[in-house]
């Protein structure tokens, strides 16, 4: 007597990262610690200043030369200050699981809801950061593979990372490998921009 298989959807990849980036969350806190004192440390030169110029703005005794240094150093410092908040985004705690499935990919954490990301959804985008190549002399730590989901960073074993590029190719998204668009990315590292090929005409 035969047997009749029913096709069904692929099943459910779950990768445990909890203990990589358990090992991760020390340096993260005293990494959040300083970017948030320097966060407030840049705030309250930018207000000082502000406060300290605004008066005689208005009354018009600023020169040329301190409008030209006011504009120069609170634009400056308020430069400083996204790159610090945007790398203070990036230092909560990484994922503890990531499952992948026929509809996409979701990253549990332990401090928010989970990020979901569709596949179908146009505006999917992921980074994955692969530092083989990296002289490990460079690095705090000797994990060697990263995602960037959502503006977090969580570690990654290598299935983990293998996975979700064969899966993204897999579901026909775009996989752009080269060198990091990051000044403060370690040299030699490999990132794979994912992202769905958008349409003619279409717009971000």
């Amino acid at each position: 007597m035969g047997c009749a298989w029913m096709s069904g959807p692929p099943p459910t990849q779950y990768f445990d990262v909890r203990s990589i980036n358990e090992t991760l969350d020390r340096p993260k806190r005293r990494d959040r610690s300083v970017a948030v004192a320097f966060t407030a440390f840049c705030l309250g030169l930018i207000v000082y200043v502000l406060l300290d110029d605004i008066p005689r703005a208005i009354n018009g005794s600023l020169t040329g030369d301190q409008w030209f240094f006011l504009i120069l150093f609170t634009g400056g410092l308020t430069w400083i200050l996204v790159i610090a908040i945007r790398g203070l985004s990036r230092k909560r705690r990484g994922a503890q699981s990531i499952s992948i499935d026929s509809n996409g990919i979701e990253f549990e954490l332990p401090d928010r809801n989970p990020i979901r990301l569709n596949w179908n959804d146009p505006s999917f985008e992921l980074e994955l950061q692969d530092l083989r190549n990296v002289d490990q002399r460079m690095l705090s730590t000797t994990i060697q593979f990263f995602v960037v989901a959502g503006g977090i960073q969580s570690a990654l074993t290598r299935e983990a990372f293998e996975a979700l590029i064969a899966q993204a190719k897999l579901h026909g998204l775009t996989d752009s490998v080269g060198p990091p668009t990051h000044w403060f990315a370690p040299s030699r590292a490999i990132y794979h921009t994912i992202r769905r090929e958008r349409e003619q005409g279409q717009t971000r």
